[in-house]
């Protein structure tokens, strides 16, 4: 809630603040307009004459070359008189107090306000709207557009650049506005260039992003009121031609304030790398009314180069590194058995079977036929297989007849045998 007694309170100190064009940011947050910096960025003039008088009030001094430079669509809407929302920027305190005022509710209201900027928002609305009284208008108790239009006049006798929304507009002006109703049009894929103005039509170039192509259009467009509109026929598809040149342009004479004739001057060096680059239609006979566009609107008309997409190549398969890291995925022999076909992995599960018995035979050997600590089960099951047979023949005892101790069958080794007995014996006949 912001109250009457405490919008009264430092309505001077709103002198000398900046204007801008939307509200200043720095990464994403607001900031204050009042440095060099962000003024050098977003301001287009400054507040004067505040007061209050139901209602706080001031007058906003723009300059005429920084709002065209950054924003022809507000200067457009000056120009219009189109109503054109506002915003301020202010630091406050504020009272937890609730409380409804003409159907509304708040949850606080404002106190201590330290004025900051006043934020121009064309093609937005304001917290306070142009409907809620807010904004650029004639504001002033009994005053009308005309009684406007006369006080501008008199500023023009005086040698102030003005525009008057009663004088019959220009190319140029009529070139701006039609420019920015184009930039309208933009999307992510098509890009809108004003390309020439006539009396009734004017023709303009479609660009599309995705393809690098650009198409010309006409189309006419009606100028009622001072306000530039597009006529209600649709766009008819042109190509440049001998009797597109041919037509003469009429236009003002030239403007002979000096800060119009320094803005211009600014642009001429973009105007002549346009008409030089290769990737434009321009010619040197566009520069006339190239020269006419603001700095911002010459920069759009810069073409973007669109690069090929680069086409992924397939990967090249390497035969041995396919071979090699296959074999490095196959950790265990249960890994290489899986891989073989039924027959064959039940044949090799079997062997791997009887391979793993005889080494824990011989492990189990080798610990029952030594002393207590000599060898332990894991270092055992870390030796090779031949390894292992050789340590369990020289741990285990002989079966000496007579003698107890250790037998074969415990030590599961097949007992030596003298060769006769491993022949058939036959009988002698006495």
């Amino acid at each position: 809630m912001h109250t009457e007694d405490n919008l009264r309170q430092n309505v001077q100190s709103w002198n000398g603040r900046p204007v801008t064009i939307g509200h200043p940011e720095d990464e994403g947050g607001n900031v204050s307009a009042n440095s060099p910096t962000v003024m050098d960025e977003w301001t287009v003039g400054q507040i004067f004459n505040a007061h209050y008088d139901n209602g706080l009030k001031a007058e906003a001094w723009i300059d005429l070359e920084e709002i065209q430079r950054k924003s022809p669509t507000a200067l457009t809407y000056i120009r219009q008189g189109r109503p054109l929302e506002v915003s301020v920027g202010i630091f406050n305190n504020t009272e937890a107090v609730e409380g409804e005022w003409h159907g509304e509710t708040y949850e606080a209201i404002a106190i201590d306000y330290q004025p900051d900027h006043l934020a121009l928002l064309p093609g937005e609305q304001g917290a306070c709207s142009w409907e809620d009284g807010c904004g650029i208008r004639v504001n002033k108790e009994g005053g009308t557009m005309e009684k406007f239009i006369e006080t501008l006049k008199d500023l023009s006798k005086d040698g102030y650049a003005v525009s008057l929304v009663t004088n019959e507009q220009g190319y140029r002006e009529i070139a701006q506005t039609l420019q920015t109703k184009l930039d309208g049009l933009d999307n992510d894929i098509k890009v809108h260039f004003l390309t020439e103005v006539f009396d009734d039509y004017f023709v303009y170039e479609v660009r599309n992003r995705e393809r690098g192509d650009s198409t010309l259009y006409k189309r006419d467009y009606t100028v009622v009121n001072n306000s530039v509109e597009f006529g209600d026929a649709d766009p008819v598809e042109v190509r440049r031609s001998v009797e597109y040149v041919t037509f003469s342009m009429r236009r003002n004479p030239p403007n002979t304030n000096n800060k119009n004739e320094k803005s211009m001057a600014c642009c001429e060096g973009k105007v002549e790398n346009l008409i030089a680059n290769k990737l434009t239609r321009y010619t040197p006979e566009d520069k006339e009314w190239l020269m006419t566009l603001s700095e911002e609107q010459i920069d759009k008309l810069e073409p973007v180069e669109v690069k090929p997409e680069k086409k992924e190549e397939a990967p090249q398969v390497n035969k041995d590194q396919v071979i090699s890291d296959f074999k490095e995925s196959l950790k265990t022999i249960e890994d290489y058995t899986e891989l073989m076909p039924d027959e064959m992995k039940e044949k090799v599960s079997a062997g791997v079977g009887l391979y793993k018995e005889h080494r824990e035979e011989l492990i189990e050997s080798i610990l029952t036929n030594t002393e207590k600590d000599t060898w332990d089960k894991e270092g055992l099951e870390a030796m090779d297989t031949k390894t292992l047979e050789k340590v369990a023949k020289s741990v285990t005892p002989h079966d000496y007849s007579g003698h107890g101790g250790q037998t074969r069958q415990k030590a599961k080794i097949a007992p030596y045998v003298p060769v006769q007995f491993g022949k058939k014996s036959q009988k002698k006949e006495d």
